[in-house]
C-alpha cells in the first residue's frame, strides 16, 4: 500500500478499520491523538503496521485471543468476559476505558497516585490464570 497517494482522512479511516479488526476498539476508544496517526502515515506505516504496534506498545489484546476464550459454554463465557475485558483495561488505563478513581485516592500526592496505578496495571492478569480451567 502507498500511503503517500491516500488522504489523511481516509488513512485514519483504515486504521479504524485496522484497530476494530485486531482489537475491537478504534482511535476515539483508543484516545489516539491525530498527529501520531498523521506521523504513522509521514513513515509509510501501513494502516495495519500502525494498529499492531499501538496495540503491542499498550498491551492489547487480539480479537483471535478473544474468539478462543469465548469458545466456552454460556455461564462461563460471560465470567471469563467480564475477566478478559477488566484486564484489559487495567492494562491499558486511560486507553482502553474511562480511567476513575475514588476521592481518597484522588487526594494523595500525584507520585502517590502513579504508584497506585501502576500496581494496578501491572498486576498479575487473572485473566491468563483462569484460561487453562476454561478450556476444561
Amino acid at each position: 500500500m502507498n500511503d503517500e497517494n491516500i488522504s489523511f482522512i481516509d488513512y485514519w479511516d483504515l486504521v479504524d478499520d485496522a484497530l476494530l479488526k485486531l482489537f475491537g476498539i478504534d482511535t476515539t476508544d483508543a484516545g489516539i491523538e491525530p498527529e501520531l496517526i498523521a506521523g504513522a502515515q509521514e513513515e509509510c506505516q501501513t494502516p495495519e503496521e500502525f494498529a499492531r504496534w499501538f496495540g503491542e506498545k499498550y498491551g492489547l489484546d487480539y480479537i483471535e485471543d478473544l474468539k478462543t476464550v469465548f469458545g466456552i459454554p454460556s455461564a462461563q463465557r460471560t465470567t471469563a468476559k467480564i475477566s478478559f475485558l477488566n484486564d484489559m483495561c487495567r492494562r491499558a488505563m486511560g486507553v482502553a476505558n474511562r480511567l476513575v478513581q475514588t476521592s481518597g485516592i484522588s487526594a494523595l500526592p500525584l507520585k502517590d497516585q502513579s504508584a497506585i496505578r501502576e500496581k494496578v496495571e501491572t498486576f498479575g492478569c487473572i485473566h491468563d490464570r483462569r484460561r487453562s480451567a476454561w478450556r476444561t
